[in-house]
C-alpha cells in the first residue's frame, strides 16, 4: 500500500495515513511497509494504524503509531492514549497523551515463609496497595513464586482454586478504595522441576498409612476380587501396602520360575 501514496505536494503540510505493519524479515504482516518507502514520499507526518501499542518509529519527520486509547486485554498493558500533533515553525511535533481509564498490570510476589491462607492474602493486599494511583484502575495478574515454602494445605488450596475464590470475595469490599482487581492468579515453585507431591512427604506417608491397610484393601477389592482364592489369601493376610507389594513380587517371581522350568523341559 505504501507504494500507492504520491510524493509530497506543494502544500504547507503533507500528512499520510496508513493502516499497516512495518515489514520485518521472515514475518508476514498486514499491508507491510518499510521506513525507506515512507521517507521517500517526503511527507511532514505519517499517522499509522494497526499496531495497538503507542510507538514512534521515527522522530523527524514523525512516523508514529498512536495506538489504541485503551488496552483491550492483558497483552496490551501499559499506557494508552492519543497523539496530539502541534506545528512548530515548519515542523509537526507529536506528543503522547495518556487517557486509558484501565491498566493491565502484573504483580509478582515471592513467598518466603510458612504463611497461612489468611497471612498470604494479607501479604497480597499489602503489595496490591502499592499499585494504587488516582489515574487508572488496575486489572492485576498475580503470580506467586516459591510456593514450595508454603504449608502443604495452603498449596492444595491454591491448586484447587479455593484460595482464589476467598481472595475474590474479600476484594469485593476493597476494590473501589484500592482501585485494583486481581482477575487471575498463577502459582509456581522457584525451580520448575519441583513436584507438588514432594512438598510435604510426611503428609503423604501419613495418608498412605491410613488408607492402605488390610481392612481398606479388602473393602476396595470387594466380593468379586476376593472370589479368587490367590487374591483373597494375599489380601486377607496383608496388613500394609508393603506386605501386599512384597507378596505380589514373590508371586510374580515364583510364576516366572515355573514358566522358565516349563520352557527348559
Amino acid at each position: 500500500m505504501a507504494a500507492q501514496f504520491p510524493v509530497r505536494g506543494d502544500v504547507d503540510y503533507h500528512i499520510g495515513m496508513l493502516h499497516g505493519a512495518l515489514r520485518q524479515s521472515g514475518t508476514n504482516h498486514y499491508a507491510p511497509f518499510t521506513l525507506d518507502e515512507l521517507r521517500e514520499t517526503h511527507y511532514d507526518y505519517w499517522a499509522l494504524g494497526h499496531i495497538h501499542k503507542p510507538e514512534v518509529l521515527q522522530e523527524q519527520p514523525p512516523i508514529v503509531y498512536a495506538g489504541t486509547i485503551q488496552g483491550r486485554h492483558k497483552n496490551e498493558a501499559g499506557e494508552h492514549g492519543y497523539t496530539l500533533v502541534r506545528s512548530q515553525d515548519t515542523r509537526l511535533v507529536p506528543s503522547f497523551v495518556p487517557v486509558n481509564p484501565v491498566d493491565w498490570v502484573t504483580l509478582a510476589i515471592t513467598v518466603t515463609d510458612q504463611q497461612s491462607e489468611t497471612e498470604l492474602i494479607d501479604l497480597v493486599f499489602e503489595q496490591l496497595s502499592r499499585l494504587t494511583d488516582e489515574t487508572t484502575f488496575k486489572l492485576v495478574s498475580l503470580t506467586l513464586t516459591n510456593v514450595e515454602a508454603l504449608p502443604g494445605q495452603v498449596v492444595a488450596q491454591l491448586n484447587n482454586g479455593n484460595w482464589f475464590d476467598r481472595l475474590s470475595q474479600l476484594q469485593e469490599d476493597q476494590y473501589e478504595a484500592n482501585r485494583c482487581w486481581i482477575y487471575e492468579t498463577h502459582s509456581q515453585p522457584a525451580a520448575t522441576d519441583i513436584h507438588y507431591s514432594q512438598l510435604d512427604a510426611e503428609f503423604w506417608k501419613a495418608a498412605q498409612a491410613d488408607v492402605f491397610t488390610g481392612d481398606e484393601l479388602t473393602k476396595a477389592a470387594g466380593k468379586k476380587l476376593l472370589s479368587y482364592p490367590f487374591l483373597a489369601d494375599h489380601l486377607l493376610a496383608s496388613t500394609t501396602l508393603e506386605d501386599t507389594q512384597e507378596r505380589a513380587e514373590n508371586e510374580l517371581l515364583q510364576q516366572a520360575r515355573l514358566e522358565a522350568d516349563d520352557h527348559a523341559d
